[in-house]
């Protein structure tokens, strides 16, 4: 075999062994992004799910110390059991007397009702507005179960959604509209009094 031959085997070798070494390159190259990928993608996955838990931990202690209170009263005979009021809630102090169709105020302990932000409605002479009761009945009876705070913003009453502005037909052809959605909350609107609706779990 000539000098020629011999070179030109040496040469071609090398060329086989440096496209080996740079498609072995990339592939590892390649390796290293997805496993960076996987990593990155794993840490955001602790992340959000860490997030949901501290929520629902802070969700389930504040419902416990809600319960706590509650069984802390100890209702008087003739008297509902109450607990502590909140911001925003109004008392409706009224005492009526059948066969009479005065409504005398009364003292009455707060109680944590729907109505919120409302002037006085219990008056000598002045019945409560049909409204009000109507629509802490509608709010009782149906359950608050998400509020999504996308664009635009909905809430799940009772396996179904609803949006801001959609109104809510009551008994006796009145009505309250939807005018917030926030974290954990709703507030509805009806003849001027504000009504706010918790988000409650199952368990409630």
């Amino acid at each position: 075999m000539d000098r020629s031959k011999i070179i030109l085997l040496i040469l071609i070798a090398l060329g086989l062994g440096g496209g080996v070494f740079q498609l072995y390159s990339k592939w590892e190259a390649k390796v290293q992004r997805e496993q960076a990928i996987a990593k990155e993608e794993k840490r955001k996955a602790t992340l959000e799910a860490e997030r949901k838990s501290r929520e629902q931990a802070a969700r389930l202690a504040e419902e416990k110390e809600r319960e706590r209170a509650a069984k802390a009263q100890v209702a008087a005979p003739g008297t509902t059991p109450t607990t502590p009021p909140r911001e925003g809630d109004v008392p409706l102090k009224t005492e009526v007397t059948v066969g009479t169709p005065k409504i005398a105020p009364v003292k009455v302990e707060p109680t944590p009702r729907p109505l919120m932000d409302a002037p006085p409605v219990a008056q000598p002479n002045r019945p409560i507005p049909p409204v009000i009761g109507a629509a802490e009945k509608w709010i009782l009876d149906n359950r608050l179960t998400s509020t999504l705070l996308g664009v635009p913003p909905l809430a799940v009453i009772s396996k179904r959604e609803y949006q801001v502005g959609q109104r809510v037909p009551l008994p006796g052809g009145a009505s309250m509209a939807l005018s917030r959605i926030e974290d954990g909350f709703v507030i509805f609107d009806a003849e001027g009094f504000r009504f706010k609706m918790r988000l409650r779990t199952v368990k409630d």
